[in-house]
C-alpha cells in the first residue's frame, strides 16, 4: 500500500475494508509525507504503530506525489513477490504511477476520496467499490441496494400482515363479546376502527336498549315461553324453536364453509341476517341477562358441541344429535 498521508487519511476500519478487496494479504504499507508539517499532528506515530513504513519528504507542492512515483515505479526491485498495489491519493498526478505499475503486470487499486466517500477502482477490470467514511461501511451498488430495499419491504409487509391478523382477531373477539355484526364489505378490523371513532354508535344504542328491555322483562317476571316481536318471518315461541333454527343455520353454514364446525360469530351473523334480531338477545329473554349464545350452546351439549380453537369459539352439531 502506497499512501499519500498529506492527501488521504485512512482509519483502521477503512484499511481493513481495502485489505478485503485484494486477493493476497496486505503485507507492506508505506506512507509518504512531510512529517514536520504541523497539520499532520501525531499521524506519524499512529501510522507507525499500525505497521507503516514512513518516508519523509521536504515541504513543497506535490513533493509527496513525486516521491511516491519514484518509489513506486521501482517497487518490483524492492519487493519481487508483489502482485497487487494500492495507490492511495486523490491527486491526478498519480495516474502516471498507476499506468507504470499496470504495465509491469501488477494489479493496481486506485484509491480516491471525495467528501466522505472513498472510491476504490480496480484499474485492471474497471470495477469500483465505494466506502462511507462517516458510517465506516461499504456503500452497496445499485443492484445490491435494490435487493436490500426489496428485502426490507418484504419484511415490513410481513410485519404489517401479522399485526393486521392480530388486530382482526381482537376485532372478532370484540364482535363476539358485544354481538356486533360488521357489514360484509368491511373487514372486522376496519369496522372496529371506524366504530371506535364515534362516541355512541347505533349498535351500542341498540345494545343499551336491549339491556333495558331485558331488565324490564326480569322485573316483570314474564313467563319463559313468549313471542319475540320484531322478527322477520316466523315468531320464536320457545327455546325448542330457537334450538331448531340454530341447527338449521349451522347445517347450512357447514355446506357453505365445507367444514363440520363453524365460528359462533358466523352463526350469530346468519341469524341476524335471517331474523333481524340478535341471537344473544333471544337467549337473554328466555334465560336471563347473564346468559349468552355461547353459554346456551354449551348447556345444550347433547345437541351442540362448542370448542375454543385459538381465540375463536366454534360450534358443531353433536354426533348423537345428527344421528
Amino acid at each position: 500500500m502506497l499512501l499519500d498521508a498529506e492527501n488521504l487519511k485512512l482509519k483502521v476500519n477503512t484499511e481493513q475494508f481495502l485489505a478485503g478487496l485484494c486477493d493476497y494479504p496486505l503485507q507492506v504499507k508505506i506512507a509518504f509525507a512531510n512529517w514536520k508539517n504541523p497539520s499532520i499532528g501525531k499521524l506519524d506515530a499512529e501510522l507507525y504503530d499500525r505497521g507503516y513504513e514512513l518516508i519523509h519528504v521536504p515541504g513543497g507542492a506535490n513533493s509527496a506525489d513525486g516521491k511516491m512515483i519514484a518509489f513506486g515505479a521501482a517497487i518490483l526491485y524492492r519487493y519481487r513477490d508483489v502482485k497487487q498495489v494500492f495507490v492511495c491519493s486523490s491527486d491526478g498526478l498519480l495516474n502516471h504511477l498507476c499506468n507504470q505499475l499496470q504495465n509491469q503486470g501488477l494489479t493496481v487499486f486506485r484509491v480516491r476520496r471525495q467528501n466522505s466517500v472513498l472510491s476504490v477502482e480496480n484499474c485492471q477490470n474497471g470495477e469500483s467499490k465505494h466506502y462511507s467514511c462517516e458510517r465506516e461501511e461499504e456503500i452497496p451498488s445499485f443492484e445490491e441496494l435494490a435487493n436490500q430495499v426489496a428485502d426490507l419491504l418484504k419484511a415490513e409487509r410481513k410485519s404489517i400482515d401479522e399485526r393486521s391478523a392480530r388486530f382482526s382477531t381482537v376485532a372478532e373477539l370484540f364482535q363476539e363479546r358485544h354481538t356486533i355484526v360488521f357489514p360484509s364489505t368491511t373487514s372486522p378490523a376496519a369496522a372496529l376502527s371506524e366504530s371506535a371513532q364515534n362516541e355512541v354508535t347505533p349498535v351500542l344504542e341498540a345494545s343499551l336498549a336491549t339491556v333495558a328491555v331485558n331488565q324490564n322483562v326480569a322485573e316483570q317476571n314474564l313467563p319463559q315461553i313468549q313471542i319475540i316481536p320484531g322478527l322477520n318471518s316466523n315468531a320464536i315461541e320457545s327455546l325448542d324453536v330457537f334450538k331448531t333454527i340454530l341447527v338449521e343455520i349451522i347445517e347450512a353454514a357447514k355446506i357453505e364453509l365445507k367444514e363440520d364446525a363453524i365460528p359462533v360469530v358466523k352463526l350469530k351473523k346468519d341469524f341476524l341476517a335471517k331474523y333481524q334480531s340478535h341471537a344473544d338477545s333471544v337467549v337473554k329473554i328466555f334465560l336471563g341477562k347473564n346468559f349468552s349464545v355461547i353459554k346456551y350452546l354449551q348447556s345444550e351439549w347433547g345437541v351442540f358441541q362448542v370448542k375454543l380453537i385459538g381465540q375463536e369459539h366454534q360450534v358443531a352439531i353433536a354426533k348423537k344429535s345428527s344421528n
